[in-house]
């Protein structure tokens, strides 16, 4: 796999969101990305309908919340079970996930990447089982 360190610029998205621990990965979070596969066709206002993007956000212990999206204009409305969030500009890892590899083992070697790197993640306060505010770790 290929990783590059990229500096993009903020922009809204829509789609999916799913959260969970590492374990449950399989099966929960690629039938999370499948169903907005399935659902884009709800984005009117995609930006690029062939990019859908995975963005994982490691803010809960032992695991992540990953939002299934696609960039959208300002004119798209939130469909129903949908979600929206605005990216900031921020540096990011990016790879490529290809369609029918296993989702395990893309979390799995960026993982060891990263960690291996001199990078270190964004942390940011979280809540862990609905008791206090902490730096995630």
């Amino acid at each position: 796999m290929n990783y590059e360190i990229i500096t993009l610029p903020g922009y809204r998205a829509v789609g999916l969101k799913w959260e969970g621990t590492y374990s449950e990965i399989t099966p929960h979070l690629k039938d999370t990305i499948r169903k907005m596969v399935e659902r884009s066709i709800e984005l009117e206002y995609r930006l690029d309908p062939h990019i859908q993007l995975g963005l994982s956000y490691h803010v809960i212990k032992n695991g992540f919340v990953h939002y299934s999206v696609y960039e959208v204009s300002n004119k798209q409305e939130v469909p129903n079970g949908m979600i929206e969030i605005n990216v900031p500009t921020l540096k990011y890892v990016k790879t490529t996930h290809n369609k029918g590899e296993d989702i395990q083992n893309t979390y799995t070697n960026l993982h060891k990447w990263f960690f291996e790197s001199d990078y270190l993640p964004y942390k940011e306060m979280c809540v862990w089982q609905n008791k206090s505010a902490e730096l995630c770790k």
